[in-house]
């Protein structure tokens, strides 16, 4: 077996690690805003792994592969760092540091952070992360719609024209032919073994990465019961160009017997991932995407023979930023699935 550190100890640190919100500004009209308050300490890449999973906490969801229908585990990005996110009351949660490697610089094993963060902070700052280590690295300005126009910019720096999602999704074509499965401690439903993921099966095919990203946080949170709306109407972070989306849960057929299941197999210590519904994605308008998503384009969140949908989330910001290899990980903490970029 590949123990934890046999993976990780001699990979350098990744430039995730060194993202410091104070060195960006978040601006939206004369409105600046900062998340320092919201973050309680823990590394921005960590908090952006955790956001999904403390939304669905506040919209009631649970996940069925834990005992525990209150906490979660997760592993950073870079796998340095495993935690446990436990609900604690309305838009409260402590994230619990449960493994710590060689290689992080800020989290040691035991401490903890309890975070205070509204549903509204936490679809935004997931909306803004990863394009921080694009904004540092290229020294260019980033614009996006989220409720109203965004812009991110790295403070001292000389201002350049800022560019969008629809301009990033083409520049990521031309560099990223693939994701690749490189190791892990175990397989899990979407990955089992070694695998390459060609561009047109990192996401569903035809569909643009950036709006992808952007559904994960409400597809998930009605894919595992959560208390909202079976029907939710997002739109894409692109400004001049967009598309509108209808995120749509439905009950599975039968489903009466995965109640059962899951039912059965928490009352014997067996806890498995099942799910009592299906959620589909469906494109309602269409506004000039660059990337031919067409109206009335559908596919169902979660189907397997893609990226699993939670690695995607996790590998994201690397993958706005794919101009380097190197080694990410899943936030799966019993697989530690890890993945590599492949590069044109």
């Amino acid at each position: 077996m590949v123990r934890f550190n046999d993976i990780f100890q001699t990979q350098k640190m990744n430039d995730l690690c060194g993202i410091e919100l104070k060195d960006f500004e978040v601006t939206s009209g004369n409105k600046n805003i900062s998340f320092e308050k919201d973050l309680a300490g823990l590394c921005p890449a960590l908090f952006h792994t955790v956001l999904p999973y403390i939304f669905s906490f506040q919209n009631g969801s649970w996940f069925s592969w834990e005992q525990d229908k209150d906490s979660v585990t997760a592993m950073c990005p870079m796998g340095y760092v495993g935690v446990e996110v436990r609900r604690k009351g309305k838009n409260q949660a402590v994230v619990r540091v449960t493994e710590s490697g060689l290689g992080c610089p800020r989290h040691k094993l035991g401490q903890e952070y309890a975070t205070k963060v509204t549903s509204k902070t936490i679809l935004l700052f997931d909306q803004i992360f990863p394009y921080l280590m694009y904004v540092k690295n290229r020294r260019r300005q980033v614009e996006f719609f989220h409720d109203s126009y965004w812009k991110i910019s790295l403070k001292k720096s000389k201002s350049s024209k800022a560019v969008g999602s629809c301009f990033l999704e083409g520049e990521v074509s031309k560099r990223l032919s693939s994701v690749e499965v490189t190791g892990m401690l175990r397989g899990c439903a979407y990955h089992r073994g070694k695998a390459k993921y060609d561009f047109d099966r990192v996401s569903p095919k035809g569909f643009c990465l950036f709006a992808y990203h952007l559904i994960y946080p409400p597809a998930l949170s009605r894919l595992y019961s959560g208390v909202c709306d079976d029907e939710v109407r997002v739109r894409c972070p692109g400004t001049k160009n967009y598309i509108v989306m209808k995120i749509i849960r439905r009950p599975k057929p039968f489903r009466v017997l995965y109640v059962f299941l899951e039912w059965f197999f928490r009352r014997v210590n067996f806890c498995q991932d099942i799910t009592f519904d299906r959620v589909f994605v469906e494109v309602s308008e269409v506004k000039g995407c660059p990337a031919n998503v067409a109206e009335g384009f559908s596919f169902e969140f979660g189907v397997k023979g893609l990226l699993c949908p939670a690695s995607f989330d996790n590998l994201f910001s690397q993958i706005v930023n794919s101009d380097r290899e190197g080694v990410f990980q899943c936030p799966a903490a019993p697989c530690r699935i890890k993945f590599g970029l492949g590069l044109k």
